[in-house]
């Protein structure tokens, strides 16, 4: 079950980001898909699918826990979930964990990914879609995790993102920035860098309320 973070209270979930798509089609010379024969639904979407990424590694508006996992002598590291960008917070047996980088932990100790003992810190950087504790266990116990979650991709048939209709605007500038600065005959480079500026400014004004992602 994703944590959404929001300023006040509770907010409503489910934006359709195909309804943005269409939304934004007079800015773009068309009353409908057919109309717009330089630039499909499935680009327009793309685009929101990459603005969502920046998006999840610059504000902290998904997060997410994964919990509790059990972690066994032996099996160091421990998968970390499929979808995490960074970890927020990890803990052993409920206590928390220190962050250290692989090079931390190399400073630290020059055979630390042999060392044993009850874990005291974690590295996410010494191995891609892993969590390394150090010292490694020696005995069972649970790992929790709290990290910045990546949403699903965003597609034609599949366009709902998990976030407050607030975003409406950004993922709608987002396909604006992405059709206008694609190369065809209909680009305008110009009104692109605009439209990734008013990105920019959204994105900052958001870490004032949800605080940055890193």
């Amino acid at each position: 079950m994703p944590i959404l973070l929001f300023p006040q209270g509770a907010a409503a979930l489910g934006l359709d980001i195909a309804a943005v798509a269409s939304d934004i089609l007079p800015a773009l010379g068309a009353a409908n898909f057919a109309d717009l024969d330089w630039c499909t639904e499935t680009e327009l979407l793309d685009y929101a699918d990459e603005a969502a990424r920046r998006l999840a590694s610059k504000v902290s508006v998904w997060v997410n826990r994964y919990g509790l996992q059990t972690v066994n002598p032996g099996t160091q590291p421990a998968p970390a979930p499929s979808d995490m960008i960074d970890a927020i917070h990890v803990s052993w047996n409920g206590a928390s964990l220190r962050p250290a980088s692989a090079l931390d932990l190399e400073s630290y100790d020059s055979g630390w990914q042999s060392t044993t003992g009850t874990p005291a810190r974690f590295s996410i950087d010494a191995g891609a879609g892993q969590i390394f504790l150090y010292p490694a266990v020696t005995v069972s116990g649970t790992l929790a995790t709290i990290y910045h979650q990546l949403q699903p991709q965003i597609a034609v048939g599949a366009s709902v993102v998990n976030a407050p209709t607030v975003f409406w605007d950004f993922f709608g500038l987002a396909m604006l920035a992405g059709a206008r600065g694609k190369e065809s005959e209909q680009a305008m480079p110009e009104m692109a860098a605009h439209f990734e500026q008013r990105m920019t400014l959204f994105e900052q004004i958001a870490q004032q309320y949800w605080g940055a992602a890193q």
